[in-house]
């Protein structure tokens, strides 16, 4: 493999953990309050900030083999996964517009990719 194919690859597990920690994070707040996603949510909360930390180091891992102004581009993905997590795992709705936006942004990161 490559070192930009090794490098996507830790590219798309920053971006899946990143949405996850935006997931659960969701989870934690839907315990009610800052204090109360504090206490009944701890778990949940503590899990999405270890999900931000598993991030950083498949980020820097990134860094080591694109170029940042291809990688911040190609990390758009992240928002794909936190729509998709958002309405598989929280049964948020997934509108038409929203569905077009998703569409657009796979149009830029192959845009951008494809150099």
């Amino acid at each position: 493999m490559s070192d930009v194919s090794i490098g996507i690859f830790f590219l798309l597990l920053a971006a899946l953990s990143a949405a996850l920690g935006q997931a659960l994070f969701k989870l934690a707040a839907l315990n009610g309050s800052l204090a109360g996603a504090l206490t009944r949510g701890r778990r949940i909360l503590v899990l999405g900030i270890l999900c931000f930390g598993v991030e950083g180091v498949f980020w820097t891992l990134v860094l080591r083999r694109l170029d940042l102004s291809l990688a911040q581009p190609l990390a758009s993905v992240e928002l794909i996964a936190v729509a998709l997590f958002c309405h598989w795992w929280l049964k948020e709705e997934l509108k038409p517009r929203r569905r077009l936006g998703i569409v657009f942004i796979v149009v830029g990161i192959v845009l951008v990719g494809a150099v």
